[in-house]
């Protein structure tokens, strides 16, 4: 039985409750190392001439220097563009800033900021480059969202740190946080013979942070070189305080430890993962939820017709499905127990399953040219009994 939208999610809400898309690109700013044709040579003059929605490219590799980002604007890197770091802060509500095609620097410390945003952030296709090496200094994180509630990162790779303190892939605190693919490998303490060495974990999550990570990896850290003493193996997830929700395939790994040394646990704290996930090691708190839901549809749709989703879950759950477009950059993620809906919540719905456990949704496509050629992702929460749980994303191509 079909069902209309909540009028929660049909009005306007802030940020936390709705990703709004960025505003329309109004111009192209280009940067170039050599400075050809007038191109910036530095991200950051191209970010302090941009105004909101401009897109900035970067071309080559690098090495370029570390960038503050203030604003909504879409900064895409060649893929592999070097920097040592990103710092991201005061996003405006309502409006959306994107980072993608970048690899930040391990020699030199190189950590992602995301601190004090009202607007979302999104972080795609961030890599690694440079040698893993222990650092002499207090260490950062690969990725550090501080209380910033919407943000975003699509098949990124982070690494936590070696060093005398060492530290985890991500650091979520006091913030809400969506992992969508890619892997988070914690760092670890170095010390000396006979000072045990501490593997530090994939994530943390403290200070009431939230975090979903949806076909995912996270694991546990201890150093590939270690002297030849003990060494504790890193937790693949630890919550401090704060939630984690692990769906649709990912791994959870804690680190074997070595001679006396305590192995890492898979997950240790508030963490609730599906069944679906690989789980190596102990789980100290967590609590396993059967039954997520899949969306299934046909794998394309023509513009002006209807697409037909199939929904294959637990009896009686009520779901609510929605529908991005990709230029919009972000997909649908659960805040707050709430699907964040676009402007495009047109292409959305609300349905309870049957005693089977089995449902159909029909969603219009709009039969405009610019919703042709599109992928559309297609992403649900499930409402029941276990709590709010995010389905893992499909995807369906335009035509």
């Amino acid at each position: 039985m079909q069902r209309p939208l909540p009028a929660l999610l049909r009005g306007p809400l802030l940020c936390g409750l709705l990703l709004c898309r960025m505003a329309a690109s109004q111009a192209t700013l280009t940067v170039d190392a050599t400075g050809t044709g007038g191109a910036f040579t530095t991200v950051q003059a191209a970010i302090t001439a941009a105004s909101p929605g401009d897109r900035i490219r970067v071309l080559g590799t690098g090495p370029y220097p570390s960038f503050l980002v203030d604003r909504a604007v879409d900064i895409q890197g060649a893929g592999g563009t070097r920097v040592p770091g990103i710092e991201v802060t005061a996003v405006p509500a309502g409006q959306s800033a994107r980072i993608a095609g970048f690899a930040l620097d391990l020699p030199s410390n190189a950590s992602i900021f995301v601190h004090h945003c009202p607007g979302s952030v999104l972080l795609q296709n961030l890599t690694i480059s440079g040698t893993i090496q222990p650092l002499a200094v207090v260490t950062n994180p690969g990725l550090h969202v501080l209380a910033a509630d919407c943000v975003f990162t699509r098949d990124c790779t982070f690494f936590g740190r070696s060093g005398p303190t060492g530290s985890p892939a991500v650091l979520l605190d006091a913030g809400r946080l969506t992992i969508t693919g890619g892997v988070a490998i914690g760092g670890a303490t170095i010390n000396q013979a006979p000072v045990p060495n501490v593997g530090l974990p994939g994530v943390v999550v403290q200070n009431g942070g939230q975090l979903h990570m949806v076909s995912a990896d996270s694991l546990g850290g201890i150093w590939s070189s270690l002297p030849a003493n003990s060494c504790d193996g890193g937790d693949g997830i630890r919550v401090i305080q704060g939630l984690v929700y692990a769906i649709d395939d990912c791994g959870l790994r804690g680190r074997i430890g070595i001679g006396l040394g305590t192995s890492g646990a898979a997950v240790r704290g508030s963490v609730r993962y599906t069944s679906d996930c690989v789980i190596q090691g102990a789980v100290a708190g967590g609590t396993q939820i059967e039954a997520r839901p899949r969306l299934l549809s046909s794998a394309q749709v023509t513009i002006g017709t209807t697409l037909t989703v199939t929904i294959d879950g637990a009896p009686l759950q009520f779901l609510l499905v929605g529908v991005d477009l990709q230029c919009l950059h972000l997909p649908f993620p659960l805040l707050d127990g709430v699907l964040a809906l676009t402007p495009t919540a047109a292409l959305s719905g609300a349905i309870l399953l049957d005693l089977n456990g089995v449902g159909t949704l029909s969603l219009p496509i709009p039969g405009v040219q610019t919703a042709a050629n599109q992928n559309l992702f297609l992403q649900g929460v499930a409402l029941g009994t276990t709590g709010h749980l995010l389905t893992g994303p499909t995807v369906v191509r335009t035509q």
